[in-house]
Parts: structure tokens; C-alpha cells; sequence
């Protein structure tokens, strides 16, 4: 099949978590913890989708994505921080979605419809890296993307990784 030939491909790759959710689930206990997973999963799903991405893998209350460009993949980081702090407001009483998102760009080796290489580990390096309600991404991407996304990008420090010889620009 198809499906099973390796190969290398140029992708943004993009990884979102629930911030917290191990302490969420025990503060909240599981009731209320799945009724939190069931308003973040559609937001995290419809974005990637919205943006054209690919769901590789689903962790729980997070995602791993791959976008065809690093403007997909950064516009649909932005879209689910924004879906969250609408989803937030509206139920407004209720425990709070938070989520970090991190991206990177690069050749992965794909390969059983899964995806491989340092570009999938900085991009979830970058996520456990950023800051509650957070994103986070290389340098690379930010320079592909260029002017084309609405995202306000600073300059942070770059990221000590475990298991990278350098930081993480």
C-alpha cells in the first residue's frame, strides 16, 4: 500500500495540550475533567481541519498535527487559543480551557501515517515550553511565514531542550 512507503516531506508540525490536565483531573475529579475534554476537543479539531491540517494523533485533551505551511499551522494555533478564550467566556463559572501549542518546520520522515525526525521533537518540545495559554515556534517558521498570518510573533529566548545539543531558536 501506499500508506506504507517511506518518505521524507517539508511540513509544519504542530503539537496542543491542556495545561495542567493531570492536576485539572484530580482538582476536578473525572466528571467535570471529561466535560472540559469535550468542549476542547472540537476546538482543537475544527481549527487544525479549518486550516487544512492533518490530525496525526490524538493524546486525550491534546493533537498532533502537520500543515502543508507554516501559516496554516501557526493561523490554526491561533485560532484554537482564540476558540478557547471565547469557549471560556461563555461558560464563564466553569474551569477554564488552557493550552499551549508549539510548531516547527522541517523535513520529517513520514512513514505509516506517522511522522518522524527532529522537526516533530522540537515542535513538542516547544509546546511543553510555552507559558499557560501560550504558542511557541522555531525561528524557521516564523521566517516562511513571513507578513502572511495575523499572529503578533516577539522574540524569545531560545529554548533549552532535552536531548538537544543547542537551544531551540
Amino acid at each position: 500500500a501506499m500508506s506504507n512507503a517511506v518518505r521524507t516531506r517539508l511540513l509544519a508540525v504542530l503539537f496542543v495540550d491542556q495545561v495542567a490536565s493531570t492536576s485539572l483531573l484530580q482538582e476536578l475529579g473525572d466528571i467535570p475533567a471529561d466535560e472540559l475534554r469535550r468542549r476542547l476537543e472540537p476546538i482543537l479539531d475544527d481549527a487544525i481541519l479549518q486550516h487544512e491540517g492533518k490530525i496525526v494523533k490524538k493524546t486525550g485533551d491534546g493533537r498532533m498535527a502537520v500543515f502543508e505551511s507554516a501559516t496554516q499551522a501557526i493561523d490554526a494555533g491561533i485560532e484554537m487559543h482564540m476558540r478557547c478564550v471565547r469557549d471560556n467566556w461563555a461558560n464563564a463559572g466553569s474551569a477554564s480551557l488552557n493550552i499551549r501549542v508549539g510548531v516547527s518546520v522541517g523535513d520529517v520522515t513520514e512513514e505509516n501515517d506517522d511522522y518522524h525526525g527532529t522537526t516533530v521533537v522540537e515542535a513538542a518540545r516547544l509546546e511543553s515550553a510555552a507559558t499557560e495559554s501560550g504558542m511557541l515556534c522555531t525561528d524557521l517558521a516564523r521566517s516562511l511565514v513571513g507578513s502572511r498570518s495575523d499572529g503578533k510573533f516577539e522574540t524569545r529566548v531560545a529554548v533549552d531542550a532535552k536531548g538537544f545539543p543547542e537551544p531551540i531558536p
